[in-house]
């Protein structure tokens, strides 16, 4: 069993597992297996959305919390024990090279890519990538095989990634930022595979989005930005990391997490702007309270997306559905506590095991 934790899961494991003891059974319970609790004050479970609630409004319908896509964090294993957390949270996966889902076309390897496994929730796939035709055959090939290998609500073309594999050597993420023309027609292309996909197989449709950043090196105003998303006009949902991207210097992926400065107000300026986008917030949002603050600063947000703090402590999003009114579609049970969830995710792994040998 011990190939499918990643080492990412199995710390996630560990940190929903943590801190058991005889007082378990009296943490706060939001489900039962037979129906969901709303509760009218969320503070009522979660002390510190006690801010959420007496100062904004309740979100809006519509309104989405993603799972940012993480190298070597976001696996289908990963995107599993998360979907035994909240029904809410909107997963994505790792970024998957266009070239590996093509360049790979056994059963086996498109499992490995693409498969869900039996997560019920929608997934937005991310390629990475900048040839259009390379983007047009992946979006093509993951979406006809829907839903056999699951749902995918989005296909995304990452162009935010500042790492020097991605952006330097492989000249595509971030550093598509500097090229919108590239990037309008890689959008085009991909719709392209999409509509092809469901025309001949009459499949699910996925949208085509852009994940980028404000901007890159010193292209960092809001002008700038503006300019980018002007330049896609065919793409029509961005979801935007609030820094600029940084490749003309010796920056790490860590360092362009956390050296440029957040300019939210640059993503809600575009919100309000261009209500004909849906725009997604990304960046510096590591709790529940945090993560909903943005629609005090503005309503036209269609959405938030979080990282590292769903990473840090995962049971926090438990609550996530309850803050924001949403029961499981036919009041499916979710697990009511951390014993609960660890000890479900163990019967999956046995799953898994049994399926795919150890």
């Amino acid at each position: 069993m011990r190939r499918f934790f990643s080492a990412l899961t199995f710390m996630l494991y560990l940190r929903c597992a943590m801190s058991f003891s005889s007082n378990t059974h009296n943490l706060p319970v939001l489900r039962s297996t037979s129906s969901f609790t709303v509760f009218a004050n969320p503070s009522t479970v979660y002390p510190l959305a006690t801010t959420y609630t007496n100062n904004l409004s309740p979100p809006p319908n519509n309104f989405k919390v993603h799972l940012a896509p993480m190298m070597e964090y976001t696996d289908r294993h990963f995107r599993y024990i998360l979907s035994l957390i909240s029904h809410t949270l909107v997963p994505w996966t790792e970024m998957i090279n266009a070239g590996a889902i093509i360049n790979n076309p056994e059963p086996h390897l498109q499992r490995r890519f693409l498969y869900n496994g039996p997560t019920p929730l929608p997934t937005v796939l991310q390629l990475g990538g900048s040839d259009p035709d390379k983007l047009e055959e992946a979006a093509y090939m993951a979406t006809v095989q829907q839903p056999a290998m699951g749902v995918l609500s989005e296909i995304n073309l990452n162009c935010g990634c500042p790492s020097d594999k991605v952006a330097g050597k492989g000249q595509f993420g971030a550093r598509l930022m500097q090229d919108p023309s590239t990037v309008e027609e890689c959008v085009v292309a991909m719709k392209r595979g999409v509509d092809l996909a469901v025309s001949s197989a009459g499949v699910g449709r996925p949208t085509v989005s852009v994940k980028c950043r404000i901007g890159t090196d010193e292209h960092d105003s809001y002008d700038d930005f503006a300019s980018f998303v002007e330049a896609v006009p065919s793409c029509g949902t961005f979801h935007v990391h609030a820094r600029s991207a940084i490749l003309d210097k010796n920056f790490s992926p860590a360092d362009n997490r956390n050296i440029p400065p957040l300019h939210p107000e640059y993503v809600y300026r575009l919100a309000s702007d261009r209500p004909d986008l849906r725009v997604t917030l990304n960046g510096g949002l590591t709790t529940l309270p945090a993560a909903l603050s943005p629609l005090g600063a503005c309503s036209s947000l269609d959405g938030v997306m979080v990282g590292r703090g769903i990473v840090a402590n995962p049971w926090e999003w438990s609550y996530l559905d309850a803050v924001l009114g949403r029961p499981p579609a036919g009041g499916a049970g979710l697990p009511k506590n951390r014993r609960e969830l660890v000890a479900a995710y163990a019967s999956y792994a046995r799953g898994v095991e049994e399926e795919e040998g150890a």
